[in-house]
């Protein structure tokens, strides 16, 4: 139940943890990272090294920063709670981190949504609702590195696109209620859009 609001720093605006374990509940992120008269801004707003977090139910909303997760070596957990209106190169970022991102709604940020370079440790989104993060650059909003391995379950994409979608796996289990995916689009490197139903 805490509010972390208009924090800088190098690593982590507001939380940063080396060999931690940090369990994050109920929480509001609101304007964290954000450049300021001096010129100071932060890389990003939950840095992780070496640890083992837990996020749930918590919203994060008008943060900056190059990444706004950035997690190595890392085992992450977060669930429920909204990631909407942030501005950063990607919102998340795993190197070398198992994590599972489960019934979270990312949308309206001016962000790629995730970059992963995972070596063998996967990273699963379940029940997740995507759309209209817009990267600042002409980017895809997910990138997948070098054949990781990144599941999606029962998500919801919108207008999501994908570097290489051949590293997604998209799985659909009939969850009730849900509704199964509607559409991908895939931006091509020459340009061109394909959409597959």
């Amino acid at each position: 139940g805490v509010e972390f609001k208009e924090n800088i720093a190098s690593y982590g605006a507001a939380i940063s943890a080396d060999k931690g374990n940090v369990v994050i509940s109920n929480c509001t992120f609101d304007s964290n990272g954000i450049q300021n008269a001096n010129k100071v801004v932060s890389d990003n707003v939950i840095y992780a090294d070496e640890s083992k977090i837990n996020i749930t139910n918590s919203t994060f909303t008008n943060n900056e920063g190059e990444d706004l997760f950035y997690f190595e070596d890392s085992e992450v957990l977060i669930e429920g709670g909204k990631v909407t209106s942030n501005k950063s190169e990607e919102l998340f970022c795993f190197e070398d981190s198992k994590a599972d991102i489960k019934f979270v709604t990312i949308t309206d940020n001016a962000s790629k949504t995730l970059y992963i370079d995972n070596g063998s440790k996967v990273v699963t989104m379940i029940e997740c609702i995507l759309g209209n993060n817009t990267p600042a650059t002409d980017d895809f909003d997910v990138e997948v590195d070098d054949k990781d391995t990144f599941i999606m379950r029962d998500c919801t994409f919108g207008d999501t696109t994908f570097e290489d979608d051949d590293y997604v796996k998209v799985e659909y289990t009939g969850v009730p209620e849900k509704e199964a995916l509607i559409s991908v689009t895939k931006l091509n490197k020459d340009g061109t859009k394909e959409t597959t139903y």
